[in-house]
C-alpha cells in the first residue's frame, strides 16, 4: 500500500447556513484524486489526492473559504480501495485517521480549524505533528485577513506579472494601499512558506522526492 492523503471535510454550522458541499465539491473537481472527492452524508466530503503539492492547495482552498473543519488522514490505502468510486466505501486505515483527524480539527478553538493524522512509525507522526503545527499557523493568517486585502491578492494571483501600480488601477485603490494590504496579509510569507509545507507533506507519507 502506497501512502495518500485522505481529506475528511465538514462544513462548518452547517444547520444554520446554506449548503455549501455543491459549489465546494466543483472547485475540488480540478484536483487530480485517486478516489474522487463527493459528498460522504450530510454537508460532509471526503477524497484521496497522492499528491503533496494538490494536497498543499486543497488545504489552502479551505482555509480561504474558511467554512471547513478539515480531517487528513496519511496512510496506505488498498490496491482495491483504488478502483473506488466513492471514498466512503473504503476500508484503508487512513479513512479512519481522517475521520479521527476532522473529529479533532472540531474540537479545536476558532471558526474552521485542521488536523492531521498519521499511520505509525518512527517517521510519520512527528512529522505530521509538524505538519499540523504549520497548517495552523497558515490557518491563523489566511482566516484573518480582511474583504479588501483578499481583493487585492486574487488580482494579484490571476495577474502574476502585472505590477502594483496596475493592480491599485484594477482594484481601485492607491499602489500605496496595495503594497500595504499585500504586507498586512503576510501574502509574501504565505508564497515562501509554501515549499516547506510540501515538504512536511512528503515527510508525514514517506514520499521520496524525485
Amino acid at each position: 500500500m502506497s501512502n495518500v492523503f485522505v481529506f475528511t471535510i465538514d462544513q462548518v454550522a452547517s444547520r444554520r447556513r446554506a449548503d455549501q458541499v455543491p459549489a465546494l465539491l466543483k472547485e475540488l473537481a480540478r484536483f487530480d484524486a485517486v478516489i474522487p472527492f463527493t459528498r460522504t452524508v450530510g454537508d460532509e466530503v471526503q477524497g484521496v489526492v497522492e499528491s503533496p503539492t494538490n494536497a498543499v492547495e486543497i488545504c489552502r482552498l479551505l482555509m480561504a473559504e474558511n467554512n471547513w473543519h478539515t480531517g487528513i488522514g496519511i496512510g496506505g490505502l488498498k490496491p482495491e480501495d483504488r478502483k473506488l468510486e466513492r471514498s466512503a466505501d473504503g476500508t484503508s486505515p487512513s479513512f479512519a485517521l481522517a475521520r479521527d483527524a476532522v473529529e479533532a480539527a472540531k474540537k479545536k478553538p476558532g471558526r474552521s480549524q485542521l488536523a492531521v493524522r498519521a499511520a505509525e512509525s518512527n517517521t510519520s507522526q512527528p512529522a505530521a505533528e509538524r505538519l499540523e503545527a504549520l497548517l495552523g499557523l497558515l490557518n491563523g493568517v489566511i482566516t484573518a485577513r480582511t474583504p479588501s486585502q483578499w481583493k487585492v491578492i486574487n488580482t494579484v494571483s490571476h495577474n502574476s506579472t502585472a505590477t502594483q501600480v496596475q493592480i491599485a488601477e484594477e482594484v481601485g485603490m492607491t499602489q500605496q494601499g496595495v503594497a500595504k494590504s499585500l504586507a498586512a496579509s503576510l501574502w509574501r510569507q504565505e508564497l515562501e512558506v509554501l515549499p516547506l509545507l510540501e515538504h512536511l507533506f512528503r515527510e508525514a507519507a514517506n514520499v521520496k522526492t524525485h
